[in-house]
């Protein structure tokens, strides 16, 4: 077969042509399902401690965090970042793991490690994720009228678009970079707190019990 194609070259770069040419028209219909995984999968976990320095993030949640999924099965290494308030632990696992089973083992080990976390971090949980942490699309929103702010924008886009994107299939997770809240901010006088022997955490735990929501019950219910 070989002295064939040699003694013919005409015919046998025809050949190869048809066969180049075959395949370019089939790669469009080729199922997804079959092409190779070359990409690990990756679980993502993310804590949030709420005006911490990157440096209390990195000793009272990432570093606990991160000695309780390393001993998970089919780890290839990890990967972790501690910003102001922000924990990101990013777990990279083995070619062929199941991407469920290593999210289900991630979301045990970290189970198992939240009473070393602050109490703060324990009250707004930790997320867990499957997916990379990188981002796929960025979307700017502004507004021309100076009746929007950023701090409006913020919320619209939180109440209005970020539920409907996170339900596009393949979506993992919508995320606003420097996102805005209403809320308040209290300023302390050391002077005022001194004269009536209060300290901060007083005020902290006073606004706390003001801001209870308790079930009242209806009018007229049984």
């Amino acid at each position: 077969m070989t002295q064939f194609f040699l003694r013919r070259p005409i015919f046998a770069t025809v050949c190869s042509l048809i066969i180049t040419l075959a395949g370019i028209v089939m790669i469009p219909t080729l199922p997804i399902s079959q092409y190779p995984q070359v990409a690990p999968p990756v679980v993502t976990v993310m804590a949030t401690w709420i005006g911490a320095s990157p440096s209390a993030v990195e000793s009272a949640v990432t570093v606990p965090i991160e000695n309780a999924v390393n001993d998970v099965e089919g780890l290839r290494y990890i990967s972790s970042s501690s910003a102001d308030g922000v924990s990101t632990v990013t777990c990279t696992f083995n070619l062929g793991t199941s991407l469920d089973i290593a999210a289900a083992d991630v979301q045990n080990a970290v189970q198992s490690a939240m009473g070393d976390l602050p109490a703060q971090v324990q009250q707004t949980g930790v997320t867990i994720t499957k997916n990379s942490g990188s981002i796929l699309v960025a979307i700017a929103v502004q507004s021309n009228s100076s009746r929007y702010d950023t701090l409006w924008l913020s919320n619209y886009v939180q109440l209005n678009v970020v539920n409907t994107l996170a339900r596009v299939p393949g979506v993992s997770q919508v995320r606003i970079f420097g996102q805005r809240q209403y809320a308040m901010r209290i300023w302390l006088d050391p002077a005022k707190l001194a004269s009536y022997n209060l300290m901060p955490s007083d005020i902290s735990a006073a606004i706390q019990a003001q801001n209870t929501q308790i079930s009242a019950g209806e009018i007229g219910g049984l």
